[in-house]
């Protein structure tokens, strides 16, 4: 259906001119672009009523798939704004339906999985955490491959979960495997200097410090490369940088790169 198609469908629809179980669906759609465009925008509040409508419209038509999915678009709403009670209710609705649709390892048993994994990280619910963020990891090696960038993700999640509890040991273990899946996909650069991120954080607890710094200099290197010297992306990695020098008493090479940042934030 053409965009013309669709305006003058839904017209002829909210007239109350047709009435039919793709209406119904065509209406699913249409609620639930908006608000993810007004989630998008941070305006929470329409978004919010844009997925209960959308949510209504898939039970309407008993339709499971789209009542998994909508809960997932709800929940994540609450999710972001720390309504983790109705955020766990909508992860645990759509696990649940994606469960007797597909069994218990499909990917979209994972993504339900994961953003739950996520949820009770923040509650700090860690065992819970840690169990389905590791079911999680094992659905998508199934489904997708041991090298899948989804798996690298989830690890990432897994290794902040272990951060959280000041299990370095294990953190930087899940965060490395993380990163040598990563590499693998280099238009994922945020994921990759995030990981890289980490691994410097965690070496750093561990003093571990010539990973630390290698850490800290490749994630510098990767920016410089892909875009450019100059880059205002590179300010935070260089005072994250700066700052672990100046604790293991590099001071002179700390101020160098200090000097870097100052002149990067005049090239702004």
């Amino acid at each position: 259906m053409n965009k013309l198609s669709k305006i003058i469908f839904l017209f002829a629809l909210f007239s109350g001119l047709i009435q039919t179980t793709f209406s119904q669906e065509i209406l699913y759609e249409t609620y639930t672009e908006r608000g993810k465009a007004a989630y998008s925008n941070g305006n929470f509040v329409e978004a919010e009523k844009l997925f209960k409508f959308a949510l209504n419209e898939a039970e309407k038509l008993n339709n499971t798939e789209l009542i998994a999915s909508g809960s997932v678009n709800l929940g994540k709403l609450y999710h972001s704004q720390e309504n983790f009670e109705k955020a766990e209710k909508l992860y645990l609705r759509a696990t649940e339906i994606f469960n007797e649709i597909d069994g218990d390892d499909k990917e979209r048993v994972a993504f339900a999985l994961n953003n739950l994994g996520l949820l009770y990280t923040e509650q700090k619910k860690f065992d819970k955490a840690e169990e389905i963020l590791r079911k999680t990891i094992t659905i998508r090696e199934k489904t997708l491959g041991e090298n899948s960038s989804d798996v690298a993700i989830t690890l990432l999640n897994l290794g902040k979960l272990y951060a959280d509890q000041s299990k370095y040991t294990q953190a930087n273990a899940v965060y490395v495997r993380s990163l040598q899946i990563l590499v693998q996909y280099p238009e994922l650069i945020d994921e990759i200097l995030i990981c890289l991120h980490n691994i410097a954080e965690a070496s750093y607890q561990l003093k571990e410090y010539k990973r630390t710094e290698s850490s800290y200099k490749l994630a510098i290197g990767i920016i410089e490369k892909n875009y450019g010297k100059y880059s205002s992306l590179l300010t935070e990695p260089l005072e994250n940088y700066a700052i672990f020098l100046k604790k293991i008493k590099r001071n002179a090479e700390a101020i160098k790169i200090e000097t870097r940042i100052k002149l990067l934030r005049r090239t702004k």
